[in-house]
C-alpha cells in the first residue's frame, strides 16, 4: 500500500478510499496511517497531510453514495424478490424507512467511524431511502474525522511503522467486534422472524 500511494499520489489515495467506502473491503486504517506517514516532514513523498485528509474524505464520500445508489436502486427491489427467503417484507423496508429518517444521521455517522462497519454502512441507508443531503452531511462528518484521525497519526508517527501497525491491529480488531456484533444482532433477528413464522402457521393450521 506504501508503494502504490507513493507511486500514485493523491490519485491512488482517492481510488483507494473510493473503493474502500464502496464496500470494497481495502483497510483504510493502513491507508490513511500510511498516506499521512508520507506526508510526515522526514518522507521523501510530497503529499500533503491537509491534501490527504480532504482528498481521503473526497473519496469516502463518492464510494458512499455509489454503495447508497446502490442499494437506493437495488435493494427494494431485492428485498421484494429475494427477501422470501430471509424473512424479509415490505413492512420490513417501510420500517428501515422510518428508522433511517428518524435516526439515520447518527446511525451513518457513527458508522463511518467503526472500522469493518463503515465499509458497508451505506448499503443500508440506501436501501432505508435515507435523504441523499442528510447522508451525504453525515458520511462528510464521520469521514472527515475518520481520515484525520488516522492521517495525523500517521503524520505524527511518521517512520515509526510498528506504532502504526500495532494501532492498525487494534482498530482492526476492533473492527472484527463491531462486525460480530452485527451478525449476532442479525442471527438474533432471524430466529425472532423464524419463530413468529412458524407460530402464525401452527395459528393458521389450528383455525
Amino acid at each position: 500500500m506504501q508503494t502504490f500511494i507513493h507511486n500514485y499520489g493523491y490519485f491512488g489515495l482517492l481510488i483507494v478510499t473510493l473503493l474502500e467506502s464502496a464496500c470494497i473491503p481495502i483497510p483504510s486504517e493502513i491507508t490513511l496511517t500510511v498516506a499521512g506517514s508520507l506526508a510526515a516532514p522526514a518522507s521523501l513523498s510530497h503529499l500533503n497531510i491537509v491534501a490527504v485528509i480532504i482528498i481521503a474524505t473526497i473519496g469516502e464520500l463518492v464510494g458512499g453514495f455509489i454503495a447508497w445508489g446502490v442499494g437506493r436502486t437495488g435493494g427494494r427491489a431485492a428485498v421484494l424478490r429475494f427477501g422470501k427467503y430471509v424473512m424479509l417484507d415490505i413492512k420490513d423496508l417501510e420500517k428501515a424507512e422510518a428508522f433511517f429518517k428518524k435516526r439515520g444521521n447518527i446511525t451513518v455517522l457513527i458508522g463511518r467511524i467503526l472500522p469493518v462497519v463503515r465499509t458497508f454502512i451505506s448499503l443500508p441507508a440506501g436501501t432505508g431511502e435515507m435523504s441523499p443531503v442528510t447522508f451525504g452531511a453525515f458520511t462528510i462528518i464521520g469521514s472527515g474525522i475518520w481520515c484525520t484521525a488516522l492521517g495525523l497519526i500517521g503524520y505524527f508517527l511518521g517512520s515509526k511503522l510498528h506504532i502504526v501497525n500495532t494501532i492498525n491491529k487494534i482498530l482492526t480488531n476492533v473492527g472484527y467486534l463491531s462486525a460480530a456484533v452485527v451478525i449476532v444482532l442479525l442471527a438474533l433477528f432471524f430466529y425472532h422472524r423464524l419463530r413468529l413464522k412458524r407460530h402464525q402457521n401452527e395459528s393458521a393450521a389450528q383455525g
